[in-house]
C-alpha cells in the first residue's frame, strides 16, 4: 500500500500529477475511484472497453467509500486500486474535528491497505490536514512545482533590460516525492509530466460543492458510451463519406485539376526551335585560262555560285578564309555590319559566317579577325582596301603603286591579299613595302 499527499500552490500541477497516476493505474487494468471529473474518451479513445472508474461525490461520506468495495482481492499489492481525493483541505482539516463521520472515514483510510486500495490526497499544504490523519497516513509527501515559473539565468536579465520581457523555462510539471512528512525526509522518487496529453483528460475548472447531487457511480467504458455507435470504416461507408465531401469541394477540385492539366500541357507541348543543317563545304573553283588572238591571257572564271560558309572542321580557318577581304562596311542603329568577298567573288554578310565553329572579332572598320571556336591559334585576318581608319596613314589601294617606276607594270591591276597581320591597325604603305623587302616607297 502507498499513501501520497500531493501538495503545492494553486496552479502548480497537483491535479495533473494525480491524473497522470490515474492513467497509469487504468492502463495496468487496476480500478480507480476519484472525485475528479475524468474524460475516458480523451484518455484512452472511444474503443476502450475495460477501464473501471468510480466517481465519488465531491465530499464523500463513509457510505460512498463502502460502496466501492475492494480494489484488489489478491495479496499482491502491486495490483492495488487507487483512490484519489481532491480539495481535501476543505473537508479533511482540523476545524471539522467535530464531524460525526470523521472517525469512521479515518478508520476506513487506515484499513484501505486491507481493502486493496492506494490513496492520494490533494491539498495545498500538509499543515492544514488533521493532525491525527497526518501522523497516521502521511507515508509520502509530494511537492509539485511548475518549471515555467522559473526564469533562465542571465538571459532573462538581458532580455528584461532590452525588451522588458523575461525568458522562462518550458512548461514542465515536476513532482518531488519524499518519504515522510518532514522537510528533511529522504527523496524516493520524481514525477515529471509535460501535461500536453493530460489537459483534456479531466476538467481543470471543476468546482467542488458541499451539495453534490449524485452518489457514487461507475463511469461507462468509452466503448459502451461511444465506440459501439461509431460507423465502421467499410468500403461502402467510405464512399458515402466521399460523396458528402465531394458535394462540398467538387468545384474547387475540378477547377484546380483543369488548371494543373493546362500548365502541364503548356510545358510539354512547347515548340522546339528547328536546328539548322550544317552548311556544305565550298568546292574550290578552277579558273579556265585561254589565250586570245593577241596572245593575252584571259581568265574565265567558273560560274559563280553562292555557297554557304564552310563549317567543316577538316579545313583550318587560315586556309578556309585565305584571300578573303572586306567588301563593305556600314553602321545601322549602333551596330556594325560587314560584307566580305571570297577570292571567287562571292559576297556575303559577316553574320552568315559567324555560325558553328567560327567566331568573328571586328577590330575596326578596316579589319576583322575570324577565329576558330575550338582553337584560338587558328585565325584569319580580313582587311579592306581603300580604307582609312581613324588616326592612321592612308592605306594602300594596290600593291602596284609600290613598284619602282623603272619596273614594268602589268596591264591588269591585281589585288594583293595580306595574310594575318599581328597589328590591329590598317596596313599602311610603309608596312606593305617592308613586307615585300622594298624599303621605303
Amino acid at each position: 500500500m502507498a499513501v501520497y499527499f500531493l501538495t503545492g500552490k494553486l496552479g502548480s500541477g497537483k491535479s495533473l500529477a494525480a491524473v497522470g497516476r490515474i492513467r497509469e493505474y487504468i492502463a495496468q487494468g487496476r480500478p480507480v475511484a476519484t472525485n475528479l471529473d475524468i474524460n475516458l474518451v480523451e484518455m484512452f479513445g472511444a474503443k476502450a472497453k475495460k477501464p473501471v472508474v468510480y466517481r465519488l461525490p465531491d465530499k464523500p461520506s463513509i457510505d460512498d467509500f463502502e460502496a466501492i468495495g475492494t480494489g484488489n482481492n489478491s495479496y499482491d499489492e502491486s495490483r492495488n486500486g487507487l483512490v484519489v481525493l481532491d480539495e481535501c483541505g476543505t473537508w479533511f482539516n482540523s476545524r471539522t474535528w467535530g464531524d460525526k463521520e470523521r472517525q469512521a472515514i479515518i478508520n476506513w483510510f487506515l484499513h484501505a491497505r486491507k481493502k486493496g486500495w492506494d490513496l492520494i490526497f490533494i491539498v495545498q499544504s500538509i499543515a492544514i490536514v488533521d493532525k491525527q490523519a497526518r501522523l497516521t497516513l502521511a507515508e509520502h509527501v509530494v511537492y509539485c512545482r511548475r518549471l515555467d515559473k522559473l526564469t533562465v539565468p542571465f538571459i532573462s536579465t538581458i532580455t528584461k533590460l532590452l525588451f522588458n520581457k523575461t525568458v522562462n523555462l518550458p512548461r514542465v510539471h515536476y513532482a518531488l516525492v519524499k518519504y515522510g512528512d518532514q522537510p528533511a525526509s529522504l527523496i524516493v522518487d520524481r514525477w515529471v509530466y509535460l501535461g500536453r496529453d493530460l489537459y483534456r483528460c479531466y476538467d481543470t475548472k471543476q468546482a467542488f460543492s458541499d451539495f453534490y447531487e449524485h452518489s457514487t457511480y461507475q463511469l461507462l467504458p468509452p466503448w459502451l458510451s461511444r465506440g459501439r455507435y461509431m460507423v465502421p470504416m467499410t468500403w461502402r461507408n467510405a464512399m458515402r463519406i466521399t460523396k458528402i465531401h465531394w458535394k462540398r469541394f467538387s468545384r474547387p477540385i475540378i477547377g484546380g485539376l483543369f488548371f494543373a492539366l493546362g500548365v502541364a500541357y503548356a510545358n510539354y507541348q512547347e515548340p522546339e526551335l528547328p536546328q539548322q543543317p550544317p552548311a556544305p563545304a565550298v568546292q574550290p573553283e578552277v579558273a579556265k585560262v585561254e589565250k586570245d588572238e593577241q596572245g593575252a591571257a584571259q581568265a574565265h572564271a567558273a560560274p559563280k555560285e553562292k555557297p554557304a560558309e564552310p563549317s567543316s572542321p577538316e579545313f583550318p580557318i587560315r586556309d578556309r578564309y585565305a584571300g578573303w577581304q572586306i567588301d563593305g562596311y556600314m553602321t545601322m542603329k549602333g551596330r556594325d555590319a560587314y560584307m566580305v568577298r571570297s577570292p571567287a567573288g562571292v559576297v556575303q554578310s559577316l553574320d552568315a559566317i559567324a555560325q558553328g565553329d567560327v567566331d568573328v572579332m571586328p577590330r575596326n572598320n578596316c579589319h576583322v579577325r575570324i577565329v576558330s571556336a575550338t582553337n584560338v591559334q587558328d585565325f584569319a585576318d580580313l582587311y579592306r582596301l581603300n580604307c582609312i581608319p581613324d588616326d592612321a596613314e592612308p592605306v594602300v589601294t594596290n600593291a602596284i603603286d609600290l613598284l619602282p617606276k623603272s619596273q614594268a607594270r602589268p596591264s591588269h591591276p591585281t589585288a594583293v591579299y595580306i595574310p594575318s597581320m599581328p597589328s590591329q591597325q590598317a596596313i599602311t604603305s610603309q608596312q606593305l613595302a617592308e613586307s615585300f623587302g622594298m624599303g621605303k616607297p
